[in-house]
């Protein structure tokens, strides 16, 4: 399954570098830690202003279908051509699949954050201990095998994954799946490669900066202040307003434009 490789070696690399390998252990405990809140202040975000921006996403879109039908009358008018009705519903087919599809994800998220349950306190700190214990036997940025090794790449991913999710069975269960996997080898544990720490701690503080900025990471102040997320909410109600007002006004004017030019859009078969 992967190389059987002694890791006493590693080990003595390892105490050798013991402070920058706990500095770089810590990092990424940090790193996983801070994606997962980013996660779950968004799936808040979406619980909260979900309908709002899935309601402002679908009057953006029907104002993008407007125009582009007017554009193509228009243009179908100056060459002297009949508005051929299946032609426009193909062309707006294949613009509008990639908004469609963006559509699509939004009521996916939101159905998913509808009924969002928060684990206790006691459930996050057992998970993250587990989480910690995994890492450090099979972190890919820790052990080149899980890298190479599908099985133990996907391994890894089920980790993140219940990590993620504060599943502490499932953590549990990997752990002694992974146990049996290096038994079956004859492996204690997996090498370590603890090259280049430098650079990857400061790469990694740079990637920990980089969540802490992000707008996911950044919505647990704006949820966790009540007047704040009032505020947001009208901002919000006054976009889909505005949108709502500005389809109305895009289908007066289609309508008004075909009739102005005598024009009806036939459907062909």
């Amino acid at each position: 399954m992967f190389p059987m490789e002694k890791t006493s070696d590693n080990n003595e690399m390892k105490l050798i570098l013991s402070g920058a390998y706990g500095r770089y252990e810590e990092l990424l405990v940090e790193k996983a830690r801070m994606t997962k809140a980013a996660g779950v202040q968004k799936m808040r975000y979406i619980a909260v202003f979900g309908e709002l921006l899935t309601s402002i996403e679908e009057e953006r879109i029907a104002c993008m279908r407007i125009r582009r039908s007017l554009a193509f009358c228009e243009k179908g008018t100056k060459d002297g051509e009949r508005i051929d009705g299946r032609a426009l519903r193909a062309r707006l087919s294949d613009e509008m699949r990639p908004y469609e599809e963006n559509l699509r994800r939004m009521r996916q998220s939101l159905d998913g954050c509808r009924h969002l349950h928060i684990s206790t306190g006691i459930q996050v700190q057992k998970v993250k201990r587990w989480y910690r214990l995994l890492l450090r036997r099979l972190h890919p940025d820790l052990h080149p095998d899980t890298k190479e090794n599908p099985a133990l790449a996907k391994l890894w991913s089920e980790v993140v994954i219940a990590f993620q999710e504060n599943d502490l069975s499932r953590m549990m269960q990997l752990d002694l799946t992974l146990s049996g996997m290096l038994a079956d080898e004859g492996m204690e544990e997996l090498p370590i490669d603890v090259s280049n720490l430098p650079e990857r701690i400061d790469q990694l503080k740079d990637d920990i900066d980089a969540i802490e900025k992000s707008d996911p990471y950044q919505y647990r102040f704006l949820l966790d202040d009540p007047e704040a997320a009032r505020e947001k909410g009208r901002e919000l109600e006054a976009e889909l307003s505005s949108y709502e007002r500005q389809h109305e006004r895009l289908s007066r004017k289609l309508s008004r434009y075909l009739s102005d030019h005598h024009l009806e859009i036939v459907w062909t078969i």
